[in-house]
């Protein structure tokens, strides 16, 4: 990962090859997001896909900053993943491992 200042924000790198995207860290981006948004990828359309306890603190605000800038949004509540719940989502047993898929530690 590669990571540089600019003005008020930081900009992480995270390079995955033809899949490398940008992470921007810092005050006040839910408020600049639609702009910020067409400035990197210029659509129209975005999804916002949130859980319900994220939901009621940031989705409005996101969501207006998109749509003032002109980029339609569609938005979906997911119930919150808990991370017990989440490491036996995201597990996947591998034939190639000694160790049993049950007793394999998640982070």
């Amino acid at each position: 990962m590669n990571s540089e200042q600019v003005a008020d924000k930081r900009i992480v790198r995270v390079n995955l090859g033809d899949r490398s995207y940008d992470i921007l860290i810092g005050a006040g981006l839910l408020q600049s997001a639609g702009g910020e948004t067409l400035a990197r990828l210029n659509c129209s359309k975005a999804a916002i896909i949130t859980d319900t306890s994220v939901a009621p603190l940031y989705l409005d605000m996101l969501t207006e900053s998109l749509q003032t800038d002109g980029i339609e949004t569609f938005r979906s509540h997911l119930p919150p993943v808990r991370r017990q719940r989440a490491s036996k989502i995201f597990r996947q047993p591998s034939t190639s491992s000694s160790m049993p898929a049950s007793s394999a530690r998640t982070r």
